[in-house]
């Protein structure tokens, strides 16, 4: 005579919660995966938005005020796309710049006019 019941064994309860276990673990991967394309896909939108708002003939560029600075050829980039935020540079530019103003025993440039 046989008992049965709808009772899962040890063994079974352990496969079965292996299995869940794996199916989650899956879930997750795909929700990161989706996270990162989702990110992609803003920093683009982001990227083009901000190339949209500024022609690119009009409005002065980090390369241009580089010209004619101390050490420029040391810290300067004459390819720098990126938008002036101090001094007439981009940050990036700025702080190499203050950098080898530093190195140089050179007053930083906000004590400077600028060239």
């Amino acid at each position: 005579m046989s008992r049965s019941t709808a009772d899962l064994t040890s063994v079974e309860r352990a496969a079965d919660a292996r299995w869940k276990m794996s199916g989650d673990l899956d879930d997750l991967r795909d929700m990161a995966a989706t996270i990162v394309e989702l990110i992609n896909t803003m920093n683009t939108m982001a990227d083009r938005a901000l190339g949209t708002r500024a022609p690119a003939a009009n409005v002065a560029r980090c390369r241009d005020a580089q010209t004619g600075r101390d050490g420029v050829f040391e810290w300067g980039d004459t390819t720098c796309e990126e938008l002036p935020v101090k001094v007439g540079v981009c940050s990036a530019c700025y702080q190499r710049e203050r950098r080898w103003r530093i190195g140089a025993g050179l007053a930083e440039r906000d004590t400077v006019s600028a060239a």
